[in-house]
């Protein structure tokens, strides 16, 4: 009976570090794809303030050309 409770033991720590080691890559998976949206948005906004910048540019240069 002790070795059969053993047994029982140690296949439930096996299963508990097996879940914990799932949970902690589903989690490390999930905080990358969270840095990677951070990334991808602040590139964004800095491309659309680039733009906004070059077209800014541009009418200035138009109302310049306009006004000489």
């Amino acid at each position: 009976m002790e070795g059969c409770d053993r047994s029982n033991i140690s296949q439930v720590v096996i299963l508990i570090a097996f879940l914990l080691s799932f949970l902690l890559t589903k989690i490390s998976v999930f905080f990358r794809l969270g840095q990677i949206n951070v990334r991808n948005s602040r590139e964004q906004s800095k491309q659309r303030f680039r733009r906004s910048n070059q077209q800014r540019h541009r009418h200035q240069i138009v109302n310049s050309s306009q006004r000489a």
